[in-house]
């Protein structure tokens, strides 16, 4: 079963109740709707499997056992969970596995989220610099730069204006999509670009990263340019090293390049004609 987890404001009809999101998703949001899914959806699956067939054993019955535990109910549930990422969704799955997994050894005893293994489809990598007009290319920046502004801003304008309206005036006058997720980094929680950064950047910690992860980029994408996986992590901790090298090393990741997909390879179209696939 799949479920497919919308960043704040991007679900049609559905404007923001609070001046809070962020472009590249939220991993207190993704957080939120793990807990939900492990302990509600699967554990009432569980709970309904049991009844329909008439299960007793003590050992079945602590399938569902939940426990409270830093405000989070955990489950003795083990279905297992996969993570999937596509484009710009790739920031915030990175990035949450590698706090998650981070948080697995240094608080052992903290409820953390499990994923068995995670895939990242058509990551651009240094999201400081990936929505640039050099390497998100024509015409594809132009189409989806005003896109974003509509989308995102006019049609939440008067919540966000109430809390930065100097925010959305730059949102608005933004000429790249780059200068679009600057200006808009107070909505997302933070004072500035160089905490925002430091804080959602997937490159940051992807070394920490302990689950099964395979990426997956292509070499005609027009908006995440192949050459980010070769470009050399500005990271001191990287060493110097690509982002190719730094997941050619790592025990649990690969990456696999293919020679066609456009931007996100391998998605159905079921017929209907969509914009970044083959």
């Amino acid at each position: 079963r799949s479920i497919v987890v919308h960043r704040r404001g991007h679900t049609p009809d559905q404007p923001l109740k609070s001046p809070r999101w962020n472009l590249f998703g939220d991993v207190n949001d993704l957080e939120q709707v793990y807990w939900f899914v492990k302990n509600k959806l699967v554990a009432a699956a569980a709970t309904n499997s049991n009844s329909n067939n008439n299960q007793t054993d003590s050992s079945f019955a602590n399938y569902t056992t939940s426990t409270h535990d830093n405000d989070h109910t955990t489950t003795k549930d083990n279905t297992p969970m996969f993570l999937h990422g596509i484009s710009s969704g790739t920031a915030v799955t990175v990035t949450a596995l590698s706090k998650w997994d981070k948080r697995r050894v240094l608080y052992p005893d903290r409820p953390v989220p499990v994923f068995v293994a995670s895939i990242a489809v058509t990551p651009g990598y240094d999201i400081s610099r990936v929505m640039g007009r050099e390497r998100f290319l024509f015409p594809y920046h132009d189409m989806l730069l005003p896109g974003v502004k509509d989308h995102f801003v006019r049609k939440n304008e008067h919540i966000l204006r109430r809390h930065d309206s100097a925010a959305v005036d730059k949102a608005l006058a933004a000429t790249s999509l780059q200068e679009f997720v600057d200006a808009t980094v107070v909505f997302a929680g933070y004072e500035n670009t160089t905490m925002y950064y430091q804080d959602t950047n997937p490159i940051n910690d992807l070394v920490d990263i302990t689950t099964p992860k395979l990426v997956l980029n292509s070499m005609d994408d027009p908006c995440c340019k192949i050459g980010n996986l070769y470009e050399r992590s500005p990271q001191e901790q990287h060493g110097n090293k690509t982002f190719a090298q730094l997941i050619q090393e790592s025990e649990r990741a690969i990456v696999a390049v293919t020679r066609t997909g456009s931007h996100c390879p391998f998605l159905c179209t079921r017929g209907k004609w969509l914009p970044f696939t083959r």
